[in-house]
């Protein structure tokens, strides 16, 4: 009887640990989605501004 509750306890910390480490990792992958994000924004408008620029250039080229 105790070794049976021992081992039942023993895995109910186990799987309590195990989500911790899910819930931890979940953050971080939220934090770098985000990251994620305000990167491709950045790269975006760093794209629109070249492109501009290349535009601008080509019509200064034409007049």
């Amino acid at each position: 009887m105790n070794y049976k509750l021992i081992v039942i306890i023993v895995f109910a910390v186990y799987i309590f640990l195990q989500n911790i480490v899910i819930y931890l990792k979940n953050i971080e992958l939220e934090q770098f989605a985000e990251e994620n994000d305000e990167l491709k924004s950045d790269v975006y408008v760093q794209d629109k501004i070249n492109e501009n620029t290349i535009l601008r250039e080509t019509i200064e080229e034409l007049e």
